[in-house]
């Protein structure tokens, strides 16, 4: 396999993270399948959990930031509950600092990418 290491300021794209929070009802049965096909659709868009209730998303434009921020208003379940989004550059992302814990995911931040081709 070929490794090709990509410094983000090479690149004409300006990579962003759209991160997502929600916290909707869960109290009938109507609102746990809201719900849950809310978090497939994310899923299934791309997103990956960071935390509960908490997902995220790399995004190469503004304007993709843009059209996520769309697709999630189509999606989301009007029952109540709450949604924002909030986007923020790939170095903000990779400088978050773990209070409490520490980073269990297999997804390492940095600067420094790597396309397996």
């Amino acid at each position: 396999m070929l490794h090709i290491f990509i410094k983000l300021k090479v690149m004409n794209f300006r990579f962003m993270r759209v991160m997502l929070f929600f916290d909707l009802p869960t109290t009938s049965n109507k609102d746990v399948k809201a719900y849950q096909v809310f978090s497939r659709e994310i899923k299934k868009n791309g997103y990956i959990m960071i935390q509960y209730s908490c997902y995220v998303k790399l995004v190469i434009t503004p304007k993709m930031a843009a059209l996520e921020e769309n697709f999630i208003r189509k999606i989301i379940p009007h029952n109540g509950g709450n949604v924002q989004m909030l986007t923020i550059t790939e170095m903000q992302y990779a400088s978050i600092v773990y209070v409490m814990g520490e980073n269990k995911s297999n997804i390492i931040n940095t600067m420094e990418k790597i396309i397996w081709l």
